[in-house]
């Protein structure tokens, strides 16, 4: 009698679907008057609805397979004088990822401080992409954790303002998910714009403009009491004493910082008229002075 011997395993599926795909596993091997027993780990693999043993059990064939059914799995050959057991075959089970999403830690993406997006799929996730746009995210203040399945900003820019995708796959199926991040900031680069030196009478226009997300909201003061709630202050110049430091401060609602910038003014009177000469009078001066001549 032979003894056993080349015991060999071979699979007729390697990337497999749990819930769709159907896996055969062959074993042969030399030798006379053999027996084939399959064992999944350290148990043996009996038939059911979902196990086939054929050819006297030298195939196994697995339908619909589930995450459980990765192994690893052995073949183990034997006869009245020898037994040989095969190396461990481990199957690739994944699950189809469906609905990506990608979340935050925060509905208020606040410049300056830590925030994380996590990148979440049902399925067998094996591969996980972050993009900024159509470029991938590279690290920097941007901190990779969980196999990149966080995205952590440390800490937030304003910078860091736009359109992320989390590219998600395994070898049967992808998906990616997306996320609009608008940072909020300021404010900050306080101007204003409008006349250094206006005379009595004259309309005065000063605007206050400030870099935002969101919009500031802004407040003019005269020589520190408080004019106008606006951005645009608009007045008509009637006393001298509207000169002096007109201040507008900016304020974000959320960030709740505040900034300001100066815009001195100086009114002047107006200057004094000069005497009018009538028609009569300019054709007085004109025969006063034939005369003469």
């Amino acid at each position: 009698m032979e003894p056993v011997s080349n015991v060999v395993v071979t699979v007729s599926n390697t990337d497999l679907v749990e819930f769709n795909s159907s896996v055969r596993l062959s074993c042969s091997s030399s030798g006379s008057s053999r027996s084939f027993l399959w064992l999944n780990s350290s148990s043996e693999v009996t038939a059911s609805d979902r196990v086939q043993l054929t050819d006297g059990n030298s195939t196994l064939t697995i339908v619909s397979v589930t995450r459980y059914d990765q192994g690893p799995f052995r073949c183990h050959v034997s006869n009245p004088v020898s037994s040989v057991t095969s190396g461990p075959i481990l199957l690739s089970i994944y699950g189809r990822i469906s609905s990506a999403s990608v979340t935050s830690t925060s509905t208020q993406p606040i410049e300056g401080t830590s925030f994380n997006l996590t990148c979440e799929a049902a399925g067998s996730v094996v591969n996980r992409k972050w993009k900024k746009g159509d470029s991938y995210v590279l690290p920097d203040h941007i901190k990779f954790y969980d196999n990149n399945r966080v995205l952590s900003f440390q800490p937030l820019k304003k910078t860091d303002n736009g359109e992320y995708s989390c590219e998600i796959s395994n070898p049967v199926s992808s998906d990616t998910a997306k996320y609009i991040m608008t940072v909020i900031y300021g404010p900050e680069n306080v101007q204003t714009a409008g006349p250094s030196e206006i005379r009595l009478n004259q309309t005065l226009t000063l605007i206050c403009s400030a870099e935002s997300t969101p919009a500031a909201s802004y407040t003019w003061n005269l020589n520190g009491t408080e004019i106008r709630n606006s951005a645009v202050f608009i007045k008509v110049i009637t006393k001298l004493s509207d000169s002096g430091q007109y201040t507008c401060e900016a304020r974000n609602i959320i960030t709740g910082k505040t900034s300001s910038a100066v815009h001195g003014l100086t009114v002047t009177a107006l200057p004094d008229k000069p005497s009018s000469c009538s028609a009569g009078c300019i054709a007085g001066i004109v025969i006063a002075c034939l005369v003469i001549l």
